[in-house]
């Protein structure tokens, strides 16, 4: 029983975090687009972090389904598209 509840209270957190972290980067924007500077970073590894909790706990019943907040992340897509922006930036500075 405490498994199945230390599994979704961490599913629930992960889906938290990636609607916080589209809140935040939409928020940003929309305020950029008003004229006012606004920059938004992402929190990166929390929403896998949950996610992995979530799965360990509960893979039985929920199978990975728990990675689906993960994936539908900014944070986690950021996480995956910084060395591509890196190389990106390496590339432009020779």
């Amino acid at each position: 029983m405490l498994r199945l509840i230390v599994g979704f209270v961490a599913f629930a957190l992960a889906v938290l975090v990636a609607i916080a972290n589209w809140g935040g980067c939409i928020g940003a924007y929309r305020k950029r687009n008003r004229g006012g500077a606004s920059e938004y970073l992402p929190v990166m590894l929390l929403s896998i972090m949950c996610s992995f909790v979530a799965w360990f706990a509960i893979k039985e019943e929920i199978g990975l389904w728990s990675f689906a907040p993960a994936a539908i992340d900014l944070g986690t897509i950021c996480l995956i598209a910084l060395p591509f922006f890196l190389l990106k930036k390496a590339i432009q500075k020779k």
